[in-house]
């Protein structure tokens, strides 16, 4: 298995020719580089194929608890994100030359990040995201119909719980037995007892994340 550290580069409309102080010392005057239809029309293709290539194929490993932000994939999905970066790029050049998208992959040594901080940090990372989805879905229930759990609800949260696999990049087997356990609770319809049991494992791993931060500081690798 092959994970890649991924950054998916694209113009951004918001490129500006220069800035100028106005007469108002709290206001500046901004010079955009492209007019307003080109600035729509590359923000389209922003959330046409950047936006869904990160959202469905990449874990983001969040800087605001760890430092630099990283994004994370799967080597099946490279062509995937390769092939929606070009698309991007090829109507981004439609609109100016200047105008590019590419995607950068970088290979995570997970032989060498497991004898060290990092690995475990991501590990918490991904626990955290799947913990936090999966609750919040099954507080809702719990607070709605958890008495007369709808079939629609109940395929609802058990298709959620596939989709977090997706999340599960460094396709750890004790988050896959965990994912295999929440989905059996959801099948048996034992809501109350998961939620109390998925609002607990929720703290410690967050704990352990602040832990690990305090004690790293910021991860680099």
């Amino acid at each position: 298995m092959q994970v890649y550290i991924v950054n998916f580069t694209m113009a951004s409309a918001n490129r500006q020719i220069k800035t100028e102080d106005h007469r108002d010392k709290n206001s500046k005057e901004i010079y955009f580089s492209y007019t307003e239809e080109q600035r729509k029309k590359i923000q389209n293709i922003r959330h046409k194929y950047r936006v869904p290539a990160l959202a469905n194929y990449t874990f983001d490993f969040p800087g605001d608890r760890f430092g630099q932000s990283l994004r994370l994939c799967k080597e099946e999905y490279v062509p995937l994100i390769d092939a929606m970066a070009t698309e991007a790029h090829n109507e981004l050049q439609t609109i100016d030359k200047s105008l590019i998208a590419f995607a950068e992959y970088l290979p995570l040594d997970l032989e060498r990040a497991r004898k060290g901080t990092v690995y475990g940090s991501i590990l918490n990372a991904i626990r955290e995201r799947i913990l936090d989805n999966i609750l919040k879905r099954v507080s809702e229930v719990v607070g709605r119909d958890s008495d007369n759990l709808k079939p629609a609800t109940k395929e609802m949260l058990l298709k959620l719980v596939d989709k977090m696999r997706q999340i599960n990049v460094l396709e750890d087997d004790e988050i896959d037995r965990r994912l295999d356990e929440i989905r059996n609770q959801i099948d048996r319809e034992v809501l109350v007892p998961l939620k109390a049991d998925l609002e607990q494992e929720l703290e410690t791993v967050q704990q352990a994340i602040d832990a690990s931060h305090t004690r790293f500081g910021n991860i680099e690798l």
